[in-house]
């Protein structure tokens, strides 16, 4: 579904709260910063396996996303296998 280089998705409820982290990253994003043709900022809900499609032709791909089981602010970086906070 993307074909640029770098791809930001916004994860997320608007109705739950704090769900809404990856949309209001996406908004503000869209609001506030200029970007060129290789980047493709979208807002995609809650898709479950159907994000898959749009994170398969990035190089470089950021999720914003909340995760009520960490401490707010935890940031996660993931190359390949490897995970690290």
């Amino acid at each position: 579904m993307t074909k640029a280089g770098i791809c930001v998705i916004g994860l997320g409820n608007v109705l739950l709260g704090d769900d809404a982290f990856g949309p209001l990253v996406v908004e503000t994003f869209l609001r506030d910063y200029d970007y060129g043709p290789n980047v493709e900022v979208l807002d995609l809900g809650t898709p479950g396996l159907d994000l898959a499609p749009y994170m398969h032709d990035c190089d470089v791909l950021l999720i914003a996303d909340a995760n009520s089981d960490e401490r707010p602010g935890t940031l996660f970086v993931h190359r390949g296998t490897e995970r690290q906070n």
